[in-house]
């Protein structure tokens, strides 16, 4: 039990055979208290006990290809990548523009 369907722990879990099962996080929230306090030992009671419960009415994650979790994990690295070519842009610029102020 999870409350997303994508990102790398996902990834992994369903490729290493773990039966992964995506939950909504408002339904998560439909179970706490009224109180509404959200901490991480609450949220992993919460859905151990949907699990138990509810797990025929939830459906499993189907594993990902082999060839898709590549592909997501390559885009993850490009989009990390563009940032991070932005940002050293942007640093430089900047210092070309403290130094040189007519640009």
């Amino acid at each position: 039990m999870i409350e997303t369907s994508q990102g790398l722990v996902v990834d992994w879990l369903s490729t290493t055979g773990f039966w992964v099962y995506p939950v909504n996080p408002k339904v998560s929230d439909a179970r706490r208290k009224p109180s509404g306090a959200k901490t991480d030992r609450l949220d992993a009671a919460i859905l151990a006990r949907l699990g138990w419960t509810d797990r025929d009415q939830l459906r499993p994650l189907r594993p990902a290809d082999e060839a898709w979790v590549e592909w997501r994990q390559l885009t993850r690295i490009d989009e990390a990548l563009t940032r991070q070519a932005t940002r050293l842009t942007n640093q430089l610029l900047a210092a070309l523009k403290s130094y040189y102020l007519q640009v």
